[in-house]
C-alpha cells in the first residue's frame, strides 16, 4: 500500500524565525500548537505523528498547513466571528425592568 506524505512547503528564513518567535512567546496555546505543527512538518514529521503529538485530527493538521501556505503565520491566528448582533438598549432595558418589577411584586414565584 502506498502512502502519500504531505509536508509544508520549504520555509523561508523569515518565516522560520517568525514561527519560532510566535511558538516561544505567544500566550495563545492554540496558536502555539499551530506554529509547532508547521515547524514539525518542515522538520520532516508526517501529519499522522504531528496529529498524534498535538492530540488533534489529521484533517486539522492539513487545514493548518493549507492556511499557513495561503496566508503565512497570519493565517494561523484565530479568526473570531462577530457573534450575535446586540439587542437595542431600550428593548433590553424594558425586559430587565419588567423582570425586576415582577420579582419585586412576587410574580416570579
Amino acid at each position: 500500500m502506498a502512502y502519500h506524505f504531505r509536508f509544508v512547503r520549504p520555509l523561508k528564513a523569515d518565516e522560520y524565525a517568525q514561527l519560532t518567535h510566535t511558538f516561544k512567546t505567544s500566550k495563545d496555546v492554540r496558536l502555539v500548537h499551530r506554529c509547532q505543527a508547521i515547524l514539525l512538518s518542515a522538520d520532516g514529521w508526517v501529519v499522522t505523528k504531528i496529529a498524534e503529538l498535538l492530540r488533534v485530527d489529521q484533517s486539522t493538521i492539513h487545514r493548518w498547513l493549507d492556511r499557513f501556505e495561503a496566508d503565512g503565520v497570519q493565517g494561523l491566528r484565530i479568526q473570531w466571528s462577530p457573534g450575535r448582533p446586540l439587542i437595542e438598549m431600550s428593548t433590553r432595558s424594558r425586559a430587565i425592568y419588567g423582570i425586576m418589577g415582577a420579582w419585586q411584586n412576587g410574580d416570579l414565584y
